[in-house]
Formats: C-alpha cells, structure tokens, sequence
C-alpha cells in the first residue's frame, strides 16, 4: 500500500475529512517516526510493531574495509504476526 492509496482508504473510511486533512495527518505521522528515528529513538506502535535503528560495526572485507552501516528494524507485533499468520490454525 502506498501513502496515497492509504489516504484514500481513510478518506473513503472517514468521509467527514476532506483528502487534504487526511494527507496533512498522514504526513505529520511519517514525519513525526522519521524525526525519531534519525534522533536515535524508538517508535512504538501497539497492537503493530515497533520501528528502531540498529548500528553494525565496521568490519574488514576481503578488499575493502566497511564502513559503519545504519539498518531500520520493524519488528512486529504478536496480534499483527497472529492476524496476518493465523497462528492458532498452525496448533491444531
């Protein structure tokens, strides 16, 4: 799903907000777990997952040295991973 397909879900969901609203929220959002992550923070989403920002040490290669390396990490949440698996079927 893109941004622009979300804001057109929540719009048909929400018909009393108008697009505009909708994208200036939206927006605010995704700037808002930006700004904390690039902060060094963590971004918690309940019932969803979390967003956070791993650093790996440089390392020597075989040619090159690598350099220190950021990686983004969402790990997700047990109700998100037991919507989307359907975990409960896998036990019977």
């Amino acid at each position: 799903m893109t941004k622009s397909e979300m804001i057109e879900k929540i719009a048909e969901e929400y018909p009393s907000l108008s697009k505009k609203d909708i994208e200036f929220i939206v927006n605010g959002v995704f700037s808002s777990i930006k700004e904390t992550l690039k902060s060094g923070g963590k971004v918690e989403i309940r019932g969803f997952g979390s967003f956070k920002v791993r650093e790996k040490a440089a390392k020597l290669g075989r040619r090159l040295m690598y350099l220190l390396k950021k990686s983004h990490i969402l790990s997700q949440a047990k109700r998100l991973k037991s919507s989307l698996y359907n975990y409960n079927s896998l036990k019977k």
